[in-house]
C-alpha cells in the first residue's frame, strides 16, 4: 500500500512537470528538474504556514469556547 502511495506521489510530480521521467526498456528512471523542485517547495512552504495559521486561529477560538464555559 505504501508503495502505491508512493508512486502516485511520484506521478503527480511527474505531471506537475517537477521531475522527469526516462524509460529504458522495463527499466524507468526518475530526476528531479531543479527550477520546478525549488519553486514547488516555495508554493508548498507557502501554504503550510497558511494551513498552520488556520490551525492555531482555530485552536484559540476553541480554547477561548471551552475557557468560557
Amino acid at each position: 500500500m505504501l508503495r502505491l502511495r508512493v508512486y502516485e506521489k511520484l506521478q503527480g510530480l511527474v505531471g506537475q512537470g517537477a521531475v522527469n521521467r526516462m524509460v529504458t526498456g522495463t527499466t524507468k528512471k526518475y530526476k528531479g528538474v531543479a527550477p520546478r523542485m525549488n519553486t514547488l517547495r516555495a508554493e508548498m512552504k507557502l501554504l503550510r504556514a497558511e494551513w498552520s495559521k488556520k490551525l492555531r486561529a482555530k485552536a484559540a477560538a476553541n480554547a477561548q469556547v471551552s475557557a468560557g464555559t
